[in-house]
């Protein structure tokens, strides 16, 4: 399988990268069973980060192979 990622500078990784978008959201989209927020920064490139719910995905396992895939 070869290496087509994201990499880590480029996601957003801390538990405040997240608050501060979801509490700065200039754009936001809600579906069922999904939700996009974007949020400017000043750092000259996109970041991004995924989030699945347990309501939606039980195991973490399942969630964490979710993301890997994504990205």
């Amino acid at each position: 399988m070869s290496r087509q990622g994201y990499p880590r500078q480029l996601r957003l990784l801390t538990a405040g990268d997240y608050r501060r978008v979801f509490e700065t959201a200039a754009f936001k989209v809600h579906g069922k069973g999904l939700m996009a927020l974007a949020s400017p920064n000043a750092l000259g490139h996109p970041r991004l980060g995924l989030i699945f719910s347990k309501k939606n995905v039980r195991r973490a396992v399942d969630r964490n192979r979710l993301k890997r895939i994504v990205r």
